[in-house]
């Protein structure tokens, strides 16, 4: 096989005239990996910033977490079964206040759990309740 003597020409196509004589063929054009100007990256970051734009502008139009609309015994009987294992329990919002977020800390690593207004925050609750409650 002679070496390969290779001319870049448009659409970041190679051109290689290597002949392999014992298969009797010449291999041709290939793309060229890689981006070297670095434009593909740049357009698929701007494509992605417009994408994440207009999820966040159609996420939860007109709908609000309020922890007002949560049953106060729900609440009480959550606090009570987490700080009853000796864990931690808090309460917020996401920073649009479009989602509820509640925060476990004592139970291994800290989480945050996520619940949407949609959801239905008072099974939440009641499931966070009975995950917490000692069955002894």
């Amino acid at each position: 096989m002679r070496p390969a003597h290779r001319v870049m020409c448009g659409a970041g196509l190679i051109m290689s005239n290597t002949y392999n004589r014992s298969k009797g063929h010449v291999r041709m054009a290939r793309k060229q990996s890689g981006d070297p100007e670095g434009k593909g990256q740049a357009m698929r970051d701007q494509i992605a910033a417009t994408q994440r734009k207009h999820r966040r502008e159609n996420r939860h139009k007109g709908e609000y977490a309020d922890y007002t609309s949560v049953d106060a015994e729900l609440l009480r009987s959550a606090v009570v079964a987490v700080t009853g294992q000796d864990c931690a329990i808090q309460f917020g919002y996401t920073k649009d206040g479009s989602t509820f977020v509640i925060r476990i800390v004592g139970d291994g690593e800290p989480y945050n759990d996520f619940v949407r207004p949609s959801e239905d925050i008072g099974a939440y609750f009641k499931a966070l309740s009975s995950d917490f409650t000692d069955d002894k």
